[in-house]
């Protein structure tokens, strides 16, 4: 009968509290949901000794944090980041720079086994950062989550050839060896983007980037070049 019909038709209590729980949820914590999304994590290279030295005793202690930040499993401390399946760092390939993105990357590369793609800047003579952002999502095709560490000031144009509207990225501070920028793709479609922290410090001001807005589908901005900064006054990239 049309009622018998009707009353088929009509969802459950069940099924419509399941519909309105998932409603509630941002945007971003449903994309796990999908089994062919790819998570691109962005971080910078660990502190300093100087300009274009290698890591301090601090930035070793973070990069030997990095397994313990990035396993998988829920902390108090920070966001939940993936395992990662892929590790890319960024290549200076000068004589004066240390590899310090490479050197980020070995404590976790050692604990996972996994080797460092170590092929891309964003030094044009190897591609740029586009190079890198195209072989970075050539790789997101099989790894379900990948980890990059890069240098700062190009990390905004990396992520924007990876395909995150400039508006939505904030720049990135001096002094801020701590945020991790995450682009989650699902599907062919352009990536869902936030700002997280690892909160790995001993100092309680430690800076932290405040982004635009969160989880919030990105547009490709074709004016975007990937042309690194180069201090003008000093003459080194910063």
């Amino acid at each position: 009968t049309a009622r018998a019909r009707a009353r088929a038709r009509r969802p459950s209590a069940q099924t419509a509290n399941t519909r309105a729980a998932m409603l509630a949820l941002p945007l971003y914590s449903l994309l796990g949901l999908a089994s062919n999304s790819s998570t691109v994590y962005i971080i910078r290279h660990g502190e300093k000794k100087w300009a274009l030295g290698c890591l301090s005793d601090q930035g070793e202690a973070r990069a030997h944090a990095l397994p313990e930040i990035f396993n998988g499993r829920a902390s108090p401390r920070h966001a939940t980041f993936a395992t990662p399946d892929a590790l890319f760092a960024n290549h200076y390939d000068d004589p004066i720079d240390c590899e310090r993105c490479k050197q980020t990357l070995e404590p976790i590369s050692a604990n996972l086994s996994l080797p460092i793609i170590f092929n891309y800047s964003f030094n044009p003579k190897l591609g740029g950062n586009q190079a890198a952002a195209d072989a970075i999502l050539q790789r997101a095709q099989q790894a379900a989550s990948i980890l990059v560490a890069w240098e700062h000031i190009n990390i905004q144009y990396l992520a924007a050839d990876l395909g995150v509207d400039r508006s939505l990225i904030p720049s990135w501070k001096d002094d801020d060896y701590d945020t991790v920028d995450v682009l989650t793709f699902v599907g062919g479609g352009a990536p869902f983007f936030r700002v997280a922290h690892e909160n790995f410090t001993t100092i309680s001001d430690a800076p932290h980037r405040t982004a635009p807005t969160t989880s919030t589908p990105a547009r490709k901005v074709p004016a975007i070049t990937s042309t690194p900064r180069v201090d003008v006054t000093l003459g080194i990239k910063v």
